[in-house]
């Protein structure tokens, strides 16, 4: 849905979300948000844009992703609208990730982006994909879940980060470039909140996706490109050694840690 306006008062509901999933077990999974882009020159009311994934039919069905909204405006008073992109799950069906909220105020040259799953307890992240690489402010809220992959942004500028109670950015598994976050002015990291890159270096032995089977990953001697690492057991060395027999050399610098672990084996 796209609305395009030199004015615009919204005291009434714009809504692209989902339906849930029909009556068809075990199947019966919930649709995904879809879009809402509003372009307006004088944007006003207390109405609501809503994007929300839909609930599955049962407990064990999938509910849908939340959708896309997208606010561009000249002007905007008051600044009341009720904006919602969650993920399905509040009720029936497996909970889903939230999707995304874009705002743009015209005058300025990057806008806001919200991630805010309105407290549906998910466990899945919010790829974040974008042809940009600055937002004025990036805000997780209400157990939102940003994935940020090196491949679409390799890095990210940002005027402040808020990461609200119960909320996570990471990278993406095995992202050998790792997240580069750059932010002028606040990051804002509340009590619950978390960073995370666990588990998104390089792969252990026997992982299906490793080209050196038992043998854990490390990195060749230019530091980029993966190589054969610990074997026999041992774990994973980076500034320390891993635990057993044959772990992999160390490697990088103590004042510049911008490289990924290494695998056990």
């Amino acid at each position: 849905m796209t609305v395009t306006a030199a004015t615009m008062l919204l005291n009434g509901t714009l809504q692209a979300n989902g339906r849930r999933g029909y009556y068809s077990y075990p199947e019966g999974g919930g649709g995904s948000g879809g879009g809402v882009s509003i372009a307006a020159g004088a944007l006003s009311g207390t109405g609501t844009l809503e994007a929300i994934g839909a609930n599955g039919f049962w407990a064990k069905s999938g509910s849908g992703g939340g959708g896309r909204i997208a606010i561009s405006y000249d002007t905007w008073s008051p600044q009341e609208l009720t904006v919602s992109a969650r993920g399905g799950g509040s009720g029936d069906g497996i909970p889903a990730s939230a999707g995304t909220i874009y705002v743009k105020d015209n005058a300025e040259a990057d806008g806001d982006l919200i991630v805010d799953n309105e407290d549906v307890s998910s466990e899945l992240d919010t790829p974040l994909l974008t042809n940009l690489v600055s937002f004025k402010k990036l805000d997780l809220q209400n157990r939102g879940r940003l994935e940020i992959a090196s491949d679409t942004v390799p890095h990210l500028w940002l005027d402040d980060l808020l990461i609200g109670d119960t909320c996570v950015l990471t990278s993406r598994s095995r992202d050998l470039l790792g997240l580069r976050i750059s932010v002028i002015n606040t990051v804002a990291l509340q009590d619950g909140g978390r960073i995370m890159v666990d588990g998104d270096g390089l792969l252990g032995g026997g992982d299906s996706d490793n080209t050196f089977g038992d043998l854990g990953e490390t990195f060749a001697p230019d530091g980029i490109t993966p190589a054969a690492g610990s074997s026999a057991g041992s774990g994973g060395a980076y500034g320390g050694l891993g635990g057993g027999p044959e772990p992999n050399e160390t490697y990088g610098y103590n004042e510049d840690p911008t490289q990924v672990g290494s695998g056990g084996s």
